[in-house]
């Protein structure tokens, strides 16, 4: 392996730069790091990024679950991709509904006591997710299918893979693994395959410069597009579908969640149109299935009394072709309209004078 070590007086001075020296093993315990750059003061030309990582009781996204996950955000400069500094961030345990397999504790050295009773604080890690322009990972697909689960709003945001996303291998690396190339250039985590370490490692990493002396980041950058996880309508589709079943299903516990669903709800109906004319491509014959958007909302709106809102979407569902019982809906909510339809009473004719009688003219 090509064991590609920059001057140690270098890594260092950007470890020190960075604000990470206080991570690593290589470095001075008296140095102190500089203050981290301030969200109020960025720089117009500096951008915000996310680096994200997670442990997890197995690699099965299908069955294992995050046991730790770690984000990072970070300010780096658009134009030259160097790294400005750490802005923020943030490391949370989970208590898991499945067994830790051993393999998993072999690697990352965490046990199910280490966990009991803990759980993310979502909020926060949401704020950190919305910050950051775009999420980076050493290995992204593997991460963000186990967090897109918990929360389903990231799908919607861009991923770059720092593993596949810079030719590692065409500068002489045998490995793209992150441990094996943060050997390679001199960098020690503390701790070895745990979120916080390994985030700051890696942004470590991507602020070193290559032999062409631009920065690793700057690299992962310019093939944004290649190595940004590709996404298509279907895939929006489908997230809108995770996202208004989750925050549907936390609308008790979170004072939140109910408005998130709704605009959830909101947001893969205004894609349904596209949606559709995609599914239908991949199969002519197949009736289009149930649309969660629609579903969801047009009993929001029944309940909330808004019928005619209902009508108007379970009309718009029925004309794309999803499958639902809008005409029962429809029917149900006309009915409803009608009975809260304010009744209009007759006016009492006006009464004219009365006839004299006959008695009264004298007859």
């Amino acid at each position: 392996m090509k064991r590609w070590r920059p001057l140690e007086t270098a890594v260092l001075m950007t470890l020190r730069r960075l604000g990470l020296e206080a991570r690593l093993v290589n470095v001075h315990e008296s140095s102190e790091p500089p203050p981290a750059p301030s969200l109020e003061i960025l720089d117009p030309d500096w951008g915000i990024a996310a680096f994200v990582d997670t442990e997890t009781t197995g690699l099965d996204y299908h069955h294992d679950e995050v046991i730790e996950l770690a984000i990072v955000l970070f300010a780096f400069d658009r134009n030259t991709g160097s790294i400005i500094g750490v802005l923020d961030e943030h490391v949370g345990l989970r208590d898991p509904s499945c067994e830790i397999s051993r393999g998993a504790t072999a690697v990352n050295g965490i046990e199910w006591k280490m966990v009991q009773g803990h759980c993310l604080d979502k909020p926060r890690i949401e704020t950190l997710f919305e910050k950051a322009e775009f999420l980076i990972s050493h290995n992204a697909p593997f991460d963000l299918n186990f967090v897109h689960h918990i929360f389903p709003a990231i799908q919607l945001k861009p991923w770059l893979c720092s593993m596949n996303g810079i030719d590692w291998y065409g500068k002489g690396f045998q490995s793209r693994g992150l441990q094996e190339l943060l050997g390679c250039h001199g960098i020690r985590p503390l701790k070895a395959h745990r979120g916080l370490d390994d985030c700051k490692s890696a942004i470590a990493l991507l602020a070193l410069r290559s032999p062409s002396g631009r920065t690793y980041l700057a690299e992962l950058l310019e093939g944004r597009e290649a190595s940004k996880l590709q996404r298509t309508i279907l895939d929006d589709h489908a997230a809108y579908g995770d996202m208004i079943r989750h925050y549907y299903e936390a609308r008790e516990s979170d004072p939140t969640a109910f408005e998130a669903a709704i605009r959830a709800c909101t947001m893969q109906i205004s894609i349904a149109q596209e949606a559709a004319r995609e599914l239908k491509k991949r199969s002519r014959r197949a009736p289009l299935p149930g649309h969660p958007g629609f579903d969801r909302l047009t009993l929001i709106r029944e309940r909330q009394g808004e019928y005619k809102e209902a009508v108007r979407l379970c009309h718009l569902a029925m004309k794309q072709g999803w499958e639902g019982k809008w005409e029962a809906r429809i029917s149900r909510c006309e009915k409803k309209l009608e009975k809260t339809a304010p009744t209009t009473t007759a006016e009492p004719k006006k009464r004219g004078r009365p006839r004299k009688s006959t008695a009264d003219n004298g007859a």
